[in-house]
């Protein structure tokens, strides 16, 4: 009988618990992906590229069907020039970019400039209407944004806390129904 050899790899010594993984000696160390169907992947791809090497009728059929060159059935994507391909008529104004991409930059740019000035603008006013009731004003709504986001941020916790207590229960019911 066999005996198969564990070996444990874990990260470097950072400070913190990293997960570790427990491989056997004939188990292929396919380390850089949390994928977990990866090796089936890994199998369905070399098949794929021997069968489209092969010329294998099913195979054939599938890339007829598709339209696909044998270098795009191998995975081979073919590019004139690169990744990158110039537009037909495009004029190079100023930073690489048009004179309709420029305009559209500094068309928003202007329009977030308008934004803020509205917004002092609005914050200005209330302030010379309502004087010192405006600064409240702006504390109460300070103070409501501040409680709106730790509730979010608070409820966020409680629900990931329950999910967790909820999958402690299983695998504690799991391994009382095993035991």
């Amino acid at each position: 009988m066999a005996s198969t050899t564990e070996i444990e790899l874990t990260g470097p010594k950072s400070g913190e618990d990293a997960p570790t993984r427990v491989l056997t000696i004939d188990e292929p160390r396919r380390i850089g992906t949390l994928h977990p169907e990866y090796p089936k992947d890994l199998e369905f791809r070399a098949k794929w590229r021997k069968n489209v090497k092969d010329k294998e009728e099913h195979t054939e059929h599938i890339i007829e069907k598709f339209q696909w060159t044998h270098n795009e059935a191998r995975g081979i994507i073919i590019r004139d020039k690169g990744w990158i391909q110039p537009i037909p008529g495009y004029v190079v104004c100023c930073c690489n970019n048009s004179c309709q991409d420029v305009s559209i930059i500094l068309g928003i740019f202007i329009l977030l400039y308008a934004f803020y000035a509205g917004w002092y603008a609005m914050t200005w006013y209330f302030f010379l209407e309502l004087e010192n009731d405006a600064l409240w004003l702006f504390f109460g709504l300070f103070i409501g944004y501040f409680l709106t986001v730790f509730a979010t941020v608070f409820s966020g916790y409680v629900d990931s806390e329950a999910l967790a207590r909820e999958e402690e229960a299983r695998e504690a019911a799991a391994k009382k129904a095993t035991a």
